[in-house]
Order: structure tokens, then C-alpha cells, then sequence
């Protein structure tokens, strides 16, 4: 039984488990770890061990094409690509399994999300997104999106969401955002849509065709106008040097004017 025991040593299932201390064999061979547990056997569970998701105690073994560039999910399976199936509870464990097996993910669709931030550090592991939906996701209120900053995420759907005022202001630090889209985020004030007034090259829809709720969207035509003239003062307050050339002239008539109004 020590020789059994010797790191690679080559010994049949029965001789290293065989009763009475007999010697019995069959034609299955397995290489020996140093404590007697076969290798192939070990290694085998270690790969099992990476791909396990336990669900309500059941082991379920989860295989995404690795060249996988859209996710979906849809009845009860996860669609990679729009084809291929993967059977498996929508939740962070399985969520977190495909952004492992799949590198080449850039756009995530997920809808009725029964997850809450904790999803932003896992999809902050997918450097090529750049469309991302998280679709009636009620416990979403995007505290964890500033993680997402330096991705190319340029199209952001967080519609009937829990958004609020922080996740808005943290959805706007993404640098590439280019639309973003929170429609019946009831969570989110027209404070926190001015707040982002700052953000060039940002449009945000409150509104869409989904249904009444949709249509109606969060703000009055008083507070979008607000947020667009803050939007625009900004912005040309951000590019206009009091300096530039084509100023010179009504920067000089308006000192001359102060200038006589304190003599």
C-alpha cells in the first residue's frame, strides 16, 4: 500500500482499494497523488469545482461559448449570440460564469433582474461593453456604476429600475456614455438631472413607448427646460475662452461701460 502511495506512480482503482489487503486489478489504470488519491480523478473535480453553480442544493454545470458577444436572457435560460441556450437561474453566480467564459462580451441585455449592485464589480470585468440593459431591475439604484467608467459603455438602459439621484450622478461619470435611457426610474429628481447638467455629449430619455407610465415620462417641460439651458450654459461656458479673438470687441465695449458707470 506505500508504494500506492508514491507521487506518479501508475496503480489500478482496485489495487489501491482493494479489501484484505489483496491485490485485485482491472484494466483501468489511474495516476497516484503522494496520499493515494488518484490525479486524474483530482483534477477533474477541480474543473468541476470552477464551473459549479449551486442552486437550491442542485449542482448545475454551466458551458458558454467562449467567442460569446451578446448576452441575453430569456425563459429561464441564459442566449449567447442569440442562438445558443444555457440553462441556468438568472442570478450573480451565473452572471458572474459568463463574464469569466466569455471575454468577448459587449453587450449584456438582462430583463426582471433579481439582483441588486453587487452586479456592477462583475460586469465591470467585461473591458469590451459597450451596451448594457438592466431592464425592471427593482433593486438596482446604480451604486456601483462609477466602476464601470472606463469601459466603451456607450449605450446604458436602466428603465423601471430603482435608480436614484447617486446612481444618475454615477452613470454620468462613465467617459463614453452617449445615451442613457432610466424611463419610469421614479427615484431619480430633477436636482439629480441637473446635477449631471455638466456631462457633454450625454442624452437622457425619461421617457418611452413601453406604456402610460413610459409615455408620461419623470419631468415637466419646465424642468427639461432647465436641465437643457444649465446643459448649454455649461457647455459654452466650457468651450468659450474670455480670451478668444472674436470676443475681444464686446469684452472691451463692456469694461469701458463699467469702467464709466464707477467714474
Amino acid at each position: 500500500m506505500d508504494a500506492c502511495r508514491q507521487r506518479g506512480h501508475l496503480i489500478t482503482r482496485k489495487t489501491c482499494l482493494g479489501h484484505g489487503g489483496e491485490n485485485k486489478e482491472d484494466r483501468s489504470i489511474f495516476p497516484v497523488r503522494a496520499d493515494g488519491f488518484p490525479w486524474e480523478w483530482s483534477i477533474f473535480m477541480s474543473v468541476i469545482s470552477l464551473i459549479q453553480i449551486f442552486d437550491g442544493g442542485e449542482n448545475i454545470m454551466l458551458e458558454f461559448a467562449p467567442n460569446t458577444y451578446m448576452l441575453e436572457y430569456q425563459d429561464g435560460a441564459y442566449l449567447c449570440n442569440g442562438t445558443k441556450r444555457v440553462e441556468a437561474p438568472l442570478n450573480l453566480e451565473t452572471l458572474q460564469e459568463a463574464v469569466r467564459q466569455c471575454p468577448k462580451l459587449h453587450t449584456v441585455s438582462l430583463d426582471e433582474v433579481p439582483f441588486d449592485d453587487r452586479c456592477f464589480p462583475v460586469l465591470a470585468q467585461t473591458p469590451k461593453l459597450n451596451m448594457l440593459a438592466l431592464l425592471r431591475g427593482r433593486q438596482i439604484a446604480g451604486h456601483g456604476l462609477e466602476l464601470l467608467k472606463d469601459l466603451p459603455l456607450k449605450d446604458l438602459f436602466l428603465q423601471r429600475t430603482a435608480l436614484d439621484d447617486e446612481g444618475l450622478v454615477q452613470a454620468a461619470q462613465i467617459g463614453k456614455l452617449e445615451n442613457l435611457y432610466i424611463a419610469a426610474c421614479h427615484h431619480v429628481t430633477p436636482e439629480g438631472l441637473l446635477a449631471i447638467s455638466w456631462r457633454d455629449k450625454l442624452r437622457v430619455s425619461d421617457t418611452d413607448m413601453q406604456d402610460d407610465e413610459g409615455l408620461a415620462g419623470l419631468f415637466t417641460e419646465a424642468e427639461r427646460k432647465a436641465y437643457e439651458d444649465a446643459h448649454t450654459y455649461k457647455t459654452m461656458k466650457n468651450r468659450i475662452s474670455l480670451d478668444s479673438p472674436e470676443l475681444q470687441a464686446p469684452v472691451h465695449a463692456l469694461r469701458e461701460f463699467f469702467d464709466d458707470m464707477n467714474r
